[in-house]
């Protein structure tokens, strides 16, 4: 029976200092096992999925400790390789007021990011499952991502496995030339994208709204054969305060939800939890719209919570939906 959802990516240790302080005046850091991968299996066993998780840990006491971590939430890690010196580290920095949040990487030469697509038994991956969900993350740190995510992509295809691809496209992990050459070798085989590279697009004439997003994902459905197209669009007024709403495109129309506003505590896996909530309410069959709705109010929730991942029940997330803005946590 196809019920499992595989989720693949680098589990990385973030170390923030206490509340807003500065990373220049921290004297403590608050460890936090996530990643954007691991962020969205969170997620999604969080709200009754049954997940496995994909990835590479050092052989040690901090591999250990991520590893148990995630099983802590119930996410299947057996399929974990061992091996490599360092687990992947960032730095990050709380934003408030007119104060952008920071992120400083310290990922080079991870465990992760020299995964060998050999380590893992596909077949016992894929064979279970029904969707699969990666980001361009994997591929940015290393020729040896990019050839596991390749891999990964074509067997999870062989497997009958619904492909979801964020493209997850960080500036300083590589170049945006050097990310947009390779995301051209696996999107056809992608069902599902989440995410644009707006400047990529001859339509998008620096306003990104609805009308040049619409404009974008048609562009990328028709290029790519995709099942759908799909973005957020955040507003910010400041680090402490933005709006989000997402957008679609499935061959027949564009579609958009409504856009909420909202105050942030960590900002942090908000698109994680965009992406979490559309993979939750599309395995359950629900329509695309329902799928949109569901992962924008899943994301400003979790901008209402410290650490990397949203730990809220579908209850919850359609309490905000159904317009009380209250919840309710019973």
């Amino acid at each position: 029976m196809k019920d499992k959802i595989v989720c693949m990516g680098e589990l990385v240790l973030r170390l923030s200092p206490p509340g807003f302080e500065r990373l220049v005046q921290a004297e403590s850091f608050r460890p936090i096992y996530g990643g954007s991968e691991a962020n969205v299996a969170i997620a999604l066993a969080n709200l009754g999925q049954k997940v496995k998780y994909i990835t590479r840990l050092p052989d040690n006491e901090i591999g250990y400790a991520g590893l148990n971590n995630l099983r802590n939430y119930g996410i299947d890690m057996d399929y974990t390789a061992l091996g490599g010196d360092r687990i992947g580290i960032y730095f990050a920095e709380n934003g408030i007021g007119l104060r952008a949040s920071k992120v400083i990487y310290d990922r080079k030469h991870s465990a992760m990011s020299q995964a060998r697509y050999f380590e893992y038994d596909w077949q016992a991956i894929f064979e279970d499952a029904k969707i699969f969900f990666l980001s361009g993350i994997t591929a940015a740190l290393s020729e040896e991502g990019r050839e596991l995510t390749t891999y990964a992509i074509k067997r999870a295809k062989e497997f009958g496995v619904k492909v979801i691809f964020d493209l997850n496209y960080r500036a300083n992990l590589w170049p945006l030339e050097e990310a947009a050459a390779f995301y051209k070798t696996i999107l056809n085989d992608v069902d599902i994208l989440i995410g644009v590279l707006p400047t990529l697009h001859s339509s998008f004439k620096g306003v990104f709204d609805n009308v040049s997003l619409a404009n974008m994902l048609i562009d990328l459905y028709k290029k790519y054969d995709l099942e759908y197209a799909i973005s957020t669009i955040r507003t910010s007024y400041s680090a402490s305060r933005n709006s989000l709403s997402a957008g679609a495109y499935c061959g027949d129309e564009y579609i958009k939800t409504r856009a909420y506003e909202f105050d942030i505590v960590d900002r942090i896996g908000g698109g994680d939890a965009f992406a979490a909530g559309l993979i939750n309410s599309l395995f359950k069959g629900n329509d695309i719209y329902d799928a949109l709705e569901f992962g924008v109010a899943l994301s400003t929730l979790k901008h209402t919570m410290e650490g990397d991942f949203a730990i809220f029940t579908e209850r919850q997330v359609r309490s905000l939906i159904s317009g009380n803005r209250r919840m309710m946590f019973h």
